[in-house]
């Protein structure tokens, strides 16, 4: 893995325009490497992500009512894949625990107190994407190898 960063493309499903001015500004910090775009409900970001790629997905679980596994599901059916971020209304341990088996890679508090940890959790969401990814690769050319 490259030690280099480069800028993210990071994708929001939001649709409250003050919540998005403030996620921009926790994004506009210096050495925060990310460009943001919004969309206001699943189908339009999923029509974004048919067109290009996206780094990491940010969902208002709330605001979309789609859980983790439908958004992946959503994603495989368009042939996209990005680390999946669930920004939830309830951080209790059940909600997490579901929310991670289903498919996400974070899930996170959507009160807006916590978007100042969102760049660092993006990072780290992404950061281990390109690492599973990596390894399904390795994995893959290893079969191909022993065939």
């Amino acid at each position: 893995m490259s030690s280099k960063k480069k800028r993210h493309k990071i994708l929001f499903i939001e649709n409250v325009a003050g919540r998005r001015e403030r996620l921009s500004a926790a994004f506009g910090k210096p050495g925060t490497l990310a460009h943001l775009e919004f969309a206001g409900s699943p189908e339009a970001a999923f029509e974004i992500m048919k067109r290009e790629a996206v780094d990491a997905l940010f969902v208002n679980q709330a605001q979309c009512g789609l859980d983790a596994f439908e958004i992946m599901r959503s994603l495989q059916a368009i042939q996209r894949s990005a680390p999946v971020v669930m920004m939830a209304s309830q951080t209790d341990d059940e909600t997490v625990l579901r929310t991670l088996r289903d498919g996400a890679f974070e899930c996170v508090d959507a009160d807006s107190a916590a978007f100042d940890t969102y760049p660092s959790v993006a990072e780290r969401a992404i950061a281990r994407f390109e690492v599973a990814y990596e390894n399904a690769e390795r994995a893959q050319a290893i079969l191909r190898s022993q065939k």
